[in-house]
Formats: structure tokens, sequence, C-alpha cells
């Protein structure tokens, strides 16, 4: 348990170095100049919001399974990181859209089902927000987790499926990224360092849940 936070700190300041490289560093798009830096935070949120309604998922599933008390707390900190994630985001990507659309919002594929995701995680938070609620939406609340994992291969494939404005992959995709190698660079490096953090708090969370669970739960046992 100790030694999270002063890893949670390095990585923080491992991000706070990617943010300058993305910001300051990187080269400018040629078609949409300095709005494309963004990307640089946008994309690493995307991804960990997308991934880690698969790890809520997945421990709601154990939960389900083999009824493991660890697995809800472990999934409902990994839900509240990756709604978190989710709206930077939202909000990144409306800030992005509005120099190159010309507008906040587009109901388009990619980003309706990202605001599907994203409301489907709130619906997950708002179910045990209340400890008293928490021990009662555990099925509940792991059954929607498997509906929002579900959501998520959708989401990715959007920008196949449908005719968007939203970009096609520029990373992952045949013959290669589509990104200047200058700019892929720091991209990969924020995906890395953004992705750790996100899993540090999310298992820190989780461990120090379960935690006081075990210490309320002995204390109960030796008292009288």
């Amino acid at each position: 348990m100790r030694f999270f936070p002063p890893v949670i700190i390095f990585l923080l300041f491992l991000v706070g170095v990617g943010s300058y490289l993305g910001i300051v560093v990187s080269p400018p798009d040629a078609l949409q100049k300095d709005a494309q830096k963004i990307m640089y935070i946008h994309v690493p949120s995307a991804w960990v919001g997308l991934s880690f309604m698969f790890f809520t998922a997945v421990f709601s599933v154990i939960y389900l399974l083999k009824k493991r008390g660890w697995a809800d707390d472990f999934a409902w900190s990994f839900a509240k990181i990756g709604s978190l994630f989710t709206a930077i985001a939202i909000i990144t990507g409306s800030i992005w859209a509005k120099p190159i659309w010309g507008t906040w919002w587009v109901w388009e594929a990619r980003l309706t089902t990202t605001l599907l995701l994203f409301l489907i995680y709130i619906g997950y938070i708002l179910l045990g927000v209340e400890k008293s609620a928490r021990e009662k939406s555990k099925r509940a609340r792991a059954i929607l987790s498997v509906v929002g994992a579900s959501n998520v291969p959708i989401v990715w494939f959007s920008v196949k499926i449908w005719r968007t404005l939203h970009q096609e992959y520029s990373i992952v995709r045949e013959g290669g990224p589509s990104i200047h190698p200058d700019m892929l660079k720091i991209l990969v490096y924020n995906i890395a360092v953004v992705f750790a953090l996100a899993i540090s708090v999310a298992i820190y969370g989780g461990v120090k849940s379960y935690s006081k669970i075990l210490l309320r739960f002995h204390q109960q046992k030796k008292q009288p």
C-alpha cells in the first residue's frame, strides 16, 4: 500500500512531461495546425475510457460467478477512473472539434456511442454512490458493466461501420500508422504513461477499498 503514492506521483510527473512534449515540442499538423495537439490528451483518455469498461466487466463477471468481494471493489475502482477519462475524452474531443468541424458536437456514430459509454459509466456509479446501496446493487452493477463492455467494440469500429465525421484509426491500421513519426513517438509515450497512471490509481483504489473491508471484518470477529 505504501509504495502506491510515490509511484502515482512519479507517473503524474511523466504525464506532465508528456503534456509538455505534446503541446510544446511536437510539430504542428500540416492541416489542423496547433489544434491537433489536443490529440495527446484526447487519444490516451479515450483508450483508457474504453479499456477500463472491459476491466470493470471482467471483475464484475468474477464477482457474479465466484461471489468474490474483492472483484466488486476492483470493478468499482476501475469504473470510477474509466468514467473520469471518458469524460476527459469527450470534453477534449469537443474542444478539438470546434475549430476543425466548426461545432462542439455532432450526433455522429463515434461521438454518440462514446457518450452512451459514458452514460453507462454514470449509471454504474449512481447505483453504488451510497455505501449502503453499493452492497445491494452489486449484481445490477455487474450486469450493467457487461452491457457497457459490449458497447466498446461498437465505439471502436464505429468509424468503419458508419460514415462519420470522426477520423479513422491513426495508429492501429492496415499499412501502419498514418501520422508523422515524430508525432507518433510522443503520442505512444503519452498513451503509455497515462495508461500506467490510470491503472495504478485504479488498483490502489481497489486494494484500499478491500483492505478497509477486511479490517472491519477482523474487528467484528474480535468483538465478543
